[in-house]
């Protein structure tokens, strides 16, 4: 079984077309977005990303002998769809990123919301309590009022003395109204503090749960970077997105430079030359013509004597 190679230029051709196709998708995606999702911006643009590959690979072997017309063209022209390209990157990373945004801030919201209400019922159970302080106050005054009332009246009755009992009667019970007013109060105020607390509760429990739903949304790295750069997570985020789409794209048209220039390496190299054999010549011995026939007596005579 033949063994396949790999060479360097096949790793660089992959790469280069993986990553040209990912920038053609996020572009032509970006792109669509921009324009409503028109079928003719995909094709339209799926069709310009495929001429840039073949314009980068026929600049770079042609670069020579091309008229300089067409060179300058292609020059101007190669950038200028890298620069689209990078539009429709940066547009549909930033979409991305906005609808991870959007959920954040919503989950976010939420939350505050959730804190401001627990703040809200926190300050009226403070403002409750307080108001049960001055009422146990105001009871303890009024109790003592009403032990003193209870011995004047008992003097009162003593002394037989009709206007100071009626008097002192009507004062009690003034006192045990009031008292009875402050004592539901309390009473009321403790039940509104128990309703607040599970209230409180119910608050804790959904903030947890928006507390779970942020965890799941992966923002860590951009909250991370953010403190660390003391900036909001958008100026981040576009930092980021700012430098994918000056590596991405060019990353991609370098690496097809490198295909062609490593395959044009490749042609240049001589071709093997298959051994020769060498063949040995054996020379035929030469054959004498003698045609007269005094030649060939004389020879004879010679081998004679």
């Amino acid at each position: 079984m033949k063994k396949i190679r790999i060479h360097l230029y096949h790793l660089t051709f992959v790469t280069a077309i993986t990553l040209l196709s990912l920038a053609a998708y996020f572009s032509i995606v970006g792109l669509s977005h921009l324009f409503a999702g028109t079928k003719a911006v995909i094709l339209l643009g799926g069709a310009i990303e495929a001429g840039k590959v073949v314009a980068t690979s026929f600049l770079y072997k042609w670069r020579k002998t091309s008229p300089k017309i067409l060179k300058i063209s292609l020059f101007i022209i190669i950038p200028i769809v890298m620069i689209v390209t990078s539009v429709g990157i940066y547009g549909y990373l930033s979409n991305a990123y906005q609808s991870t945004s959007t959920k954040v801030n919503i989950v976010e919201s939420k939350n505050n919301i959730i804190e401001n209400q627990r703040m809200n019922i926190k300050s009226k159970i403070d403002s409750i309590k307080k108001n049960i302080e001055i009422n146990n106050t105001r009871l303890e005054k009024l109790n003592s009022i009403r032990t003193d009332q209870e011995s004047r009246y008992t003097k009162a009755l003593e002394m037989m003395n009709r206007r100071l009992i009626a008097s002192m009667r009507e004062d009690i019970k003034n006192t045990d109204s009031q008292i009875s007013s402050l004592t539901v109060l309390n009473d009321e105020s403790f039940k509104r503090i128990d309703e607040l607390q599970r209230e409180d509760i119910k608050l804790n429990s959904e903030g947890i749960d928006v507390k779970k739903d942020v965890s799941k949304i992966d923002i860590g790295t951009l909250k991370y970077l953010s403190k660390l750069f003391k900036t909001d997570m958008d100026r981040v985020t576009h930092g980021l997105i700012l430098i994918l789409i000056f590596i991405f794209d060019p990353f991609g048209i370098v690496l097809i430079i490198c295909t062609n220039f490593l395959l044009a390496k490749k042609e240049e190299k001589p071709k093997e030359e298959k051994p020769q054999v060498k063949r040995k010549y054996v020379k035929k011995p030469t054959e004498v013509k003698i045609n007269s026939p005094e030649k060939q007596s004389n020879i004879l005579k010679f081998f004679n004597d």
